[in-house]
């Protein structure tokens, strides 16, 4: 087994170069040293290690061996973890001294200056679907490839070396199907090399792996990334339910004798980079078959990634994977006591879009096949209103449901835990699955007349899977915000107008409508001299940005919210909310949108040019929201026509229908205010004048793909009440984004109201 350079030489076996480069260290009893190692990425000095049998508190320090100044410490009774910050690559030690009580150990620090760098690892793995025996794996570093046999198992290891650790490490594994003799192509794409020599990742080689890297080829335009930025956004917009049906597609053409690559298909890489050809393959596949593949692959621990308790942080960002070109406009934080053995406890920090905010304690746990468990001290009730037709009622129940013209009744979800598989390690983006057992009830339904109806088939037990993706605050660096525009420096200004989710106390908008004690949108404004007031609920408040560059807030009723930038796209921020007022708390992901405060809707503005439309995208960031060739899917059309003349127009929407696809296009009346929103009469010929109201708040405009973009803060009221003689808010203030696009033409049927 040699390595080759660029012109084929043999250049020295792996196993002396193995020898050339081992880092050495000396270890005193009682102490262990895990890692010592610069990187070059974060800018800081890595040291893991463990202390035993030296008792509990004990004082741990971290010193550089040839000045003796202090890099770190801590007290702890078993393992120590540091990332001690560099100002530059000249200040890097090469031999650091680790103190434990009376004991003590010199270790040498690998990527340091001079001696000290040494870039050189061994990755080991699987190469698996069933076992792929005696598989081909390389890897091509600096030109350079590096390659061994897998054996009967698909079991490989291989020694690995670069003079450039910030390169991604993509591996390659190949083997002939000893059934079929057809080609067995997989890939992974790990990360950067800084990446697998810090967190050692698993170098498994798998379906899972295979179709995580042609989704993040896709996700990044169609060429595979070369920086680890790249690799982390592509990760982002990765659809789990995509990944998911794509791996077990491999594995049905791979394992399964019923299924080969499709005729004329000789690799695989090839055609599973081909949507459209997985498209028209998939068609061909009952869904049983791929279902029973999934499950096959979830339960194999050589497929799945897995948890450890080392790779637990202190926080997970549960944020949904957006459509491309999109941002999520919803998550959720999992909190993590870590480091105390014995001491497992956690708290679930969400927002639901009903205005329940959660903020509930767990015990958390690693069961033995690598799954995550959260079991909650108090159950979590989530409250929903699904249509009669997703409930247990009986048909004399429904029937007594439509005679009082009920459509929807609350739903009562109890759940005592939620457990975690982890299906891939990615470098920003870890996908899971997560299963909630749950007993749902409904309570008693007002029928009207004093009569009430409580459904007979309940409580109903079930167990929810659905697809996660996290985020661990170890991997996440925050775009700081700074408190003033002025001068240089990195960071994002505070100063200005922001649209956003901001808390709002008792109050009432323009219609009258009380708002409730929750986080709505609205458009704020954050002046120099650090008060901040909101444009649509009033709210006046004051901010300040602290040590982490983290945005605060304090409202004058004891609530303060804490505003972290994750991610940033075009004019949008991903922003992670944190709110909190001594008693009760709760956090979510959205988006942010600096506003301009010069900017004022017009009616030329809003006039529809000819064959276009405004299409309302606040949906659209959900995966599956565009089909195959680019067009928005039929749940995601909805949008408005203003005629040039200014006063009437259409909402055009589509639905599905007997016809396949139609399309519904209704009468509306608008205007524009004095104070530059806009004001929508939805429904004036379908029910009356004034009956629905829709207000755009004008936030900012711009331009991408050659499409107009609007960004505006919503909200809509309707007449509630037997005689509609007073408004309720139906939809809270919400941030939408209004794309001018052409009109479908793709239509079977159109119904005009």
């Amino acid at each position: 087994m040699t390595i080759r350079s660029k012109t084929g030489k043999m250049v020295g076996s792996i196993f002396c170069l193995a020898i050339l480069f081992l880092a050495t260290s000396v270890q005193a009893a009682g102490i262990k040293v895990q890692n010592v190692n610069y990187d070059q990425e974060l800018g800081v000095l890595v040291v893991k290690g463990k202390i035993e049998g030296l008792g509990d508190n004990v004082d741990v320090f971290v010193e550089n061996l040839s000045t003796g100044a202090v890099l770190a410490s801590s007290t702890t009774s078993k393992q120590f973890s540091y990332m001690v910050p560099m100002a530059s690559f000249a200040d890097v030690p090469c031999e650091v001294l680790i103190l434990a009580g009376a004991e003590s150990a010199i270790a040498s620090v690998r990527h340091g200056p001079g001696d000290c760098t040494r870039f050189e690892l061994t990755l080991s793995g699987v190469v698996r679907d069933g076992p792929v025996p005696f598989a081909t794996v390389s890897v091509t570093l600096d030109g350079v490839t590096y390659t061994t046999t897998a054996d009967e198992f698909g079991n490989y290891e291989l020694p690995i070396l670069t003079a450039n650790i910030n390169q991604l490490v993509r591996i390659d594994a190949s083997a002939e199907d000893p059934e079929t003799g057809g080609s067995i192509e997989f890939i992974n794409l790990i990360g950067s090399f800084s990446r697998v020599l810090n967190a050692g990742p698993s170098g498994n080689v798998t379906n899972l792996t295979t179709a995580s890297y042609i989704l993040a080829v896709e996700a990044n335009g169609g060429s595979e990334p070369t920086t680890i930025e790249e690799l982390q956004t592509a990760e982002t917009a990765i659809d789990v339910t995509e990944l998911f049906e794509l791996a077990a597609l491999i594995k049905l053409i791979v394992d399964d004798p019923s299924y080969s690559l499709p005729a004329g298909e000789d690799s695989m890489i090839a055609f599973i980079s081909d949507p459209a050809a997985v498209e028209a393959y998939l068609e061909t596949v009952p869904q049983e078959d791929l279902d029973a593949a999934l499950a096959e692959i979830l339960s194999d621990s050589d497929l799945v990634a897995g948890f450890t308790i080392a790779d637990i942080p202190e926080r997970y960002y549960a944020i949904p994977t957006a459509s491309p070109g999109f941002m999520a406009r919803r998550g959720d934080a999992l909190e993590f006591n870590v480091g105390v053995p014995g001491a497992e406890t956690g708290t679930i920090l969400s927002f639901s879009f009903t205005g329940q905010g959660t903020d509930q304690s767990f015990d958390w746990s690693i069961d033995a096949s690598g799954r995550l468990v959260l079991d909650f001290n108090t159950p979590i009730e989530q409250i929903d209103f699904p249509g009669i037709d997703s409930t247990p009622a009986t048909p004399p129940e429904r029937q007594l449901l439509v005679d009082a013209n009920i459509q929807q009744i609350a739903e009562i979800r109890t759940v005592t835990q939620h457990t975690y598989t982890r299906v891939t390690d990615g470098t920003l983006v870890d996908i899971v699955r997560r299963e909630a057992p749950a007993t749902i009830t409904y309570p008693p339904i007002d029928l009207g007349g004093g009569a009430t109806l409580t459904l007979a088939n309940q409580p109903v037990f079930e167990i929810t899977s659905t697809e996660q993706t996290l985020r661990s605050s170890l991997d996440i660096d925050p775009t700081p915000f700074k408190a003033s525009c002025a001068g240089g420096g990195q960071g994002v200004c505070v100063e200005g107008a922001w649209a956003g989710t901001y808390h709002y106390f008792p109050g009432v908008d323009n219609g009258n409508n009380p708002y409730p004690d929750t986080a709505y949108g609205d458009i704020a404004s954050f002046a120099a001299d650090s008060t901040v007031s909101g444009n649509i609920s009033g709210f006046a408040a004051t901010w300040s940005v602290d040590a982490d560059g983290a945005l605060v807030i304090t409202y004058p009723d004891g609530w303060t919210q804490r505003a972290l930038i994750l991610d940033s796209l075009g004019l949008e921020y991903g922003v992670f909310l944190d709110f909190s007022n001594g008693f009760d708390r709760f956090a979510t992901y959205t988006v942010f949108v600096r506003a301009d405060e010069s900017f004022d809707l017009t009616v030329p503005f809003l006039t529809s040019p000819a064959g276009q439309y405004w299409n309302g995208e606040i949906n659209s960031w959900v995966p599956g929201s565009f089909d195959e060739n680019g067009l928005h899917t039929i749940n995601v059309r909805f949008g408005w026509q203003f005629d040039a003349t200014g006063g009437t127009g259409r909402n055009r929407r589509g639905f599905p229908d007997e016809c396949g696809k139609g399309l519904l296009t209704t009468a509306m009346t608008w205007s524009v205010n004095p104070d530059g929103s806009a004001l929508i009469d939805r429904f004036p010929t379908v029910v009356f004048p004034g009956w629905a109201l829709r207000t755009w708040f004008p936030v900012a405009e711009t331009t991408t793909n050659g499409d107009r973009l609007l960004y505006v803060m919503e909200t809509e009221s309707r007449l509630i009440g037997p005689d509609n003689m007073e408004y309720g808010l139906f939809i809270p203030p919400r941030l939408n984004i209004e794309r001018e696009i052409d009109e479908f033409t793709d239509y079977n049927c159109f119904f005009n109201q």
